[in-house]
C-alpha cells in the first residue's frame, strides 16, 4: 500500500507540477503575443515614419526644382529685360542723333529749300518709331517729332 500511495503521491506531484509550467507556459505565450502586438504596432509606427520622410522628402525634391525653373525663368527675364534696355538705350542715342542732323541740315539749308534733308529725317524717325506715311500726318507722330524739336 505504501508503493501504492507513493505512487498516487508521485502522480499527484507530476500532475500538479504538469499544471504548473503548463500554466507558466500559458502565461508565457500571452506575454509573447503581447510582445509580438507591440513589435507589430512598433514596424508599422516605424513605417509610418518612414513614409512620412519620404513624403517630407518628395516635397523638398520638388520645391528645390521648382526654385530652380524660377530663378532660371528669372534669369531669362532679366536678360530680356537687359535686352530691351539696350536696345532702348540705342534708340535714344539713334533718336538724339538724328536731333543733331536735323539740326545740321537746318543750319545747311536755314529757308528749308531743300527737300531731301526733311524727308529723310521723316524717314528715319518712322524707322525708329515704326510709324506710317498714313501716321506720320497723326497726333502720336506729330508729338513725337514734336518732342525732337523741344
Amino acid at each position: 500500500m505504501i508503493g501504492l500511495q507513493a505512487t498516487l503521491v508521485s502522480i499527484a506531484v507530476g500532475a500538479l507540477a504538469t499544471g504548473y509550467f503548463y500554466v507558466q507556459t500559458l502565461k508565457l505565450e500571452s506575454q509573447i503575443s503581447e510582445h509580438e502586438k507591440a513589435l507589430q504596432y512598433e514596424a508599422q509606427l516605424a513605417q509610418t515614419y518612414k513614409d512620412q520622410v519620404n513624403e517630407q522628402k518628395r516635397v523638398i525634391s520638388t520645391f528645390e526644382a521648382n526654385q530652380a525653373a524660377t530663378q532660371q525663368q528669372l534669369t531669362q527675364l532679366t536678360q530680356q529685360k537687359d535686352q530691351a534696355d539696350e536696345r532702348t538705350r540705342l534708340a535714344q542715342q539713334e533718336i538724339l542723333t538724328l536731333r543733331s542732323k536735323e539740326k545740321q541740315w537746318a543750319l545747311q539749308d536755314p529757308y528749308g529749300s531743300g527737300g531731301r534733308a526733311a524727308s529723310r529725317l521723316d524717314y528715319s524717325m518712322q524707322r525708329i518709331t515704326g510709324a506710317t506715311d498714313n501716321d506720320r500726318y497723326s497726333k502720336n507722330y506729330s508729338r513725337i517729332t514734336r518732342a525732337g524739336e523741344n
